[in-house]
């Protein structure tokens, strides 16, 4: 055993008082010392997020919204039945698909009839009180499903024939080099390090500074149920809650999410358990089922996210694709990762892709 020499500095600092006092006047003997301080915390993080985003949307992001929040509320209470809009993975969605996505994205970024734009202004949405609100508890994916359904619609406002794809992150996650998929070259997401030169989100400039660029560091801390951080890095838009709508990797991120959720309620119905009231108990205030959800319009419970109609309604998932014995070549056929060499961008308009000439 080698026995190491080490020093540190412990310097007193001063104990937020209003998280002090959060937790003095816990006084309730069946609650856990958990939920004290995740209720706690919750509140003291809530206060932050809000005071940290110093974007403001005007009347007219708002007024936007509203709109997009009142057709899909008629579209949910609706008995008659739709043809449902298929998410797939994106790996999988044909040429035209895939451009037909990237555009949409592209459009909204460029639509400046709100400011800052209509992209952005998705991402400022998702600061202030949503910070502790819709993360940490039942209300995340409740809120964020009623999030991505809005934004879907506000692509397809763009183009009609535009679903949200999902990024199926389990299959990149034991890659040797995270760097190496296929998602982070030009053909898909551009490139994994650094400011985002390559692919259809090149150059984008966020709505914190018009000089701040997108950027990514990929593999920098890696888990197959955090990929935000996997993909932002510590320097990275999506290493934050704040910020990560910024890029577009986190509608697919959180998309998948939503696909696992929604296997999850399918097992819960064959079961025997409604899936539609079958929510969390929970001592955090902002994540209570029946609290109005942060930041969307109409008003919706954070439990109305719960409902079956948003599949029933509007979309479904297509399957995960998968590969037999790990192959890690075929791309859309057949597997859904394959290693590139780093001196490869294809052109990503291109389906006559000779992939053999790409894996390692």
């Amino acid at each position: 055993m080698v026995f190491i020499p080490a020093s540190a500095l412990i310097v007193e600092d001063v104990f937020p008082p209003s998280l002090a006092e959060c937790y003095s006047g816990q006084v309730d003997k069946n609650t856990t010392p958990y939920d004290v301080q995740t209720s706690c915390l919750e509140i003291f993080l809530g206060h932050m997020y809000k005071n940290t985003s110093s974007i403001d949307l005007g009347k007219d992001a708002f007024d936007w919204f509203d709109s997009l929040g009142r057709k899909l509320h008629i579209r949910l209470r609706r008995q008659s039945r739709y043809s449902l809009r298929v998410r797939k993975e994106i790996r999988t969605l044909s040429q035209t698909e895939l451009i037909n996505f990237f555009d949409a994205v592209n459009a909204l970024k460029n639509d400046k009839s709100v400011k800052p734009n209509k992209y952005d202004s998705f991402a400022i949405m998702h600061q202030g009180d949503v910070g502790a609100s819709a993360h940490d508890g039942p209300n995340f994916v409740s809120w964020h499903r009623y999030f991505l359904v809005l934004f879907e619609n506000a692509l397809r406002e763009k183009n009609s024939r535009v679903t949200l794809p999902y990024w199926d992150s389990r299959a990149d996650y034991l890659m040797t080099n995270k760097e190496d998929s296929i998602l982070f070259t030009e053909l898909f997401l551009g490139n994994a390090k650094g400011v985002v030169y390559t692919g259809p989100f090149a150059f984008w400039s966020t709505p914190t500074n018009p000089s701040t660029l997108l950027r990514r560091e990929i593999g920098v801390v890696g888990s197959p149920v955090h990929p935000e951080r996997w993909v932002g890095g510590n320097t990275g838009q999506m290493s934050s809650i704040i910020f990560s709508p910024m890029d577009p990797v986190f509608w697919l991120l959180h998309c998948f999410v939503d696909y696992l959720w929604e296997q999850f309620r399918e097992n819960q119905k064959k079961l025997g358990i409604n899936s539609e009231t079958d929510y969390p108990a929970t001592t955090i205030t902002a994540h209570k089922p029946n609290r109005l959800m942060d930041n969307l319009k109409p008003p919706k419970k954070n439990i109305d996210g719960y409902s079956n109609s948003f599949t029933r309604q509007i979309y479904r998932y297509a399957d995960a694709p998968t590969c037999d014995n790990n192959c890690g070549k075929a791309f859309r056929d057949f597997c859904t990762v394959i290693e590139v060499k780093k001196d490869v961008f294809p052109d990503r308009g291109s389906i006559s892709l000779n992939l053999e000439d790409l894996v390692t």
